[in-house]
């Protein structure tokens, strides 16, 4: 950041850059929406090391990666489960990333751009419109669409796609020019 503004340090293949080497205190690597898996699974009651645990031993079996890294967190909360929200991706590049790079931590696209009030932001980047929910600090939901855009049915599909939640988002921030008119959702 320069500035309070984020600034680019580097940008091309990998085999034409140079590490950065500059001080940070955090070091963060973000994985794009387009390299993601995102799933919810319920799991028995238990702390929330136990149920990383339980995910990182089954990781495989719930994504077709063939080497994963993943991030999960709790979704739901009850007596009888707890619901996890899980995400996954290729590690493969990590060993390549960190020598230009060298990252302290991983955190999915899906969970930066979180909000407390209930909304949903509506961006278009390399090609797809993703619609991104969030509540609370937490993630609700997400889609992806081709190009063509999207129009008012598919906002409407997509909020009665986040059940009960859907119901409380009265807030929809559309980020760049994009054809799309909000009324009857």
């Amino acid at each position: 950041y320069v500035d309070k503004k984020p600034t680019k340090l580097a940008s091309g293949s990998f085999d034409k850059l140079k590490p950065i080497r500059a001080v940070f205190d955090k070091k963060v690597l973000i994985v794009g929406r387009e390299l993601l898996f995102h799933k919810r699974k319920r799991y028995p009651p238990a702390p929330k090391e136990k149920l990383t645990r339980a995910v990182g031993l089954e990781i495989r079996e719930l994504f077709p990666i063939s080497k994963p890294a993943f991030h999960s967190s709790v979704y739901e909360s009850s007596t009888a489960y707890t619901t996890m929200g899980i995400w996954a991706w290729e590690s493969e590049m990590y060993g390549r990333l960190r020598e230009v790079f060298p990252f302290n931590y991983v955190v999915p696209e899906d969970l930066v751009y979180s909000s407390d009030v209930p909304e949903v932001k509506i961006f278009e980047h390399r090609g797809m419109t993703n619609m991104l929910a969030h509540s609370g600090g937490q993630f609700l939901g997400g889609a992806s669409y081709a190009d063509s855009g999207i129009n008012e049915g598919d906002l409407e599909r997509f909020l009665s796609g986040l059940g009960r939640y859907g119901a409380d988002i009265k807030q929809v921030k559309i980020y760049g020019a994009m054809p799309l008119e909000v009324k009857n959702v």
